[in-house]
């Protein structure tokens, strides 16, 4: 029963992850990012897949495990750098710079080869004794640099994603309108599981098959990588590029040290051009474009985007995202107090592309969900 259980797991992570690869396939032509998503996905397949080795091509299972090293080393690089792919502003290619992040994963794949082509030492003289002893040595010695060149650059990576992501999501909030399936929303949680898991597995994958220890039943283990799977791809098949997908032509806002140094801007024209937003808002009801970005703004009202976005600042106090949103949340307020229409559509019709989004940004707006502000209403 325990090996059925263990099988079944096996099979539906294998199964899923298969499935989620080859949508990422697919779609690595558009965005060629995606393709580093599908190699994480795979290598969960060679860290998880030995109970289906074992029962199909035994004769594998060796070269099988051994290879489940690199797997686990290749997982945090090429996630990192779909990251980065995901959050570039312009249209994004693995450059030869990427090539450093695989180091780790690639030496422990030549140790790998060493490791299942052991020479055979005969041990018949004190030079060959000392031969097998150096062999050993040096194969050890370099586990160990391949162990200490992963965990620094874990590190790296790790505060590189600290750096990117706040400024991506506010460079996001000052070009789009909408960022559902954009933000990467979720993904500190969704990596915090994803290393738990991580680390769960591979300490027990160590302790069974280095240290023959089982602390845990192998169809628990088979379990995580299932939930790990399952958590990653239900999260990453849903996010697109969010900054590629804004118009082009327009001048963009600069970075926050140096956005508003070049416009030379006063007060009273940030005023009025504030005053003109709020008047293209109004009368045209721009709000209601889910796909509304500042550079079609801009071409609206004839308003060059870095000073819509000194405007904004400065004379509103909002960024461009929460600007607008603020105008749909206004404008669907009287669709939630008359109730005759499913959330959904209030939200469809006024410029939101998702029922979270617009939750979000009602209780931002009026403190509340929409069903409260329909009782209190």
């Amino acid at each position: 029963m325990t090996n059925s259980l263990l099988l079944v797991v096996t099979a539906g992570m294998v199964a899923q992850a298969l499935f989620c690869t080859a949508i990422l396939a697919v779609r690595s032509r558009e965005t060629p990012a995606s393709g580093l998503l599908a190699a994480v996905f795979v290598a969960l397949c060679l860290a998880g897949g030995g109970p289906l080795v074992a029962l199909f091509a035994p004769h594998l299972q060796p070269a099988f495990f051994e290879l489940s090293v690199p797997a686990y080393l290749i997982m945090g690089p090429a996630l990192c750098i779909w990251i980065e792919g995901m959050t570039a502003e312009a249209p994004w290619r693995i450059e030869r710079r990427h090539l450093g992040h695989l180091l780790p994963a690639g030496l422990s794949l030549v140790l790998v080869l060493f490791d299942i082509n052991v020479p055979d030492f005969a041990v018949t003289t004190p030079a060959a004794a000392l031969g097998k002893q150096a062999y050993v040595v040096a194969v050890a010695g370099l586990w160990g640099v391949t162990l200490v060149a992963w965990i620094a650059q874990a590190v790296f990576l790790v505060r590189d994603l600290m750096r990117r992501l706040p400024a991506y999501r506010v460079r996001l909030s000052m070009l789009v309108s909408n960022t559902d399936h954009a933000d990467l929303r979720g993904l500190e949680g969704v990596g915090a599981v994803i290393a738990v898991l991580w680390v769960g597995v591979l300490v027990f994958v160590i302790l069974r098959n280095v240290l023959d220890i089982d602390i845990l039943p192998e169809w628990l283990g088979a379990v995580l990588l299932l939930v790990l799977v399952w958590s990653l791809g239900l999260w990453g098949l849903n996010q697109r590029p969010g900054l590629q997908r804004v118009e082009t032509g327009f001048e963009a806002p600069e970075g926050p040290a140096t956005k508003y140094q070049k416009s030379g801007l006063g007060s009273e024209q940030t005023a009025r051009i504030a005053a003109k937003l709020e008047a293209a808002m109004a009368q045209d009801r721009l709000y209601l474009d889910p796909n509304l970005s500042l550079p079609k703004l801009s071409r609206h009202i004839r308003v060059p985007a870095n000073h819509i976005s000194q405007a904004l600042n400065t004379s509103i106090g909002l960024s461009f995202f929460d600007y607008v949103n603020r105008w749909r949340v206004q404008s669907a307020t009287a669709d939630v107090i008359n109730g005759s229409k499913g959330v959904l559509d209030i939200a469809f019709d006024h410029g939101f592309n998702a029922r979270s989004s617009f939750y979000r940004a009602f209780r931002k707006e009026t403190g509340l969900t929409p069903t409260e502000y329909r009782l209190k209403g």
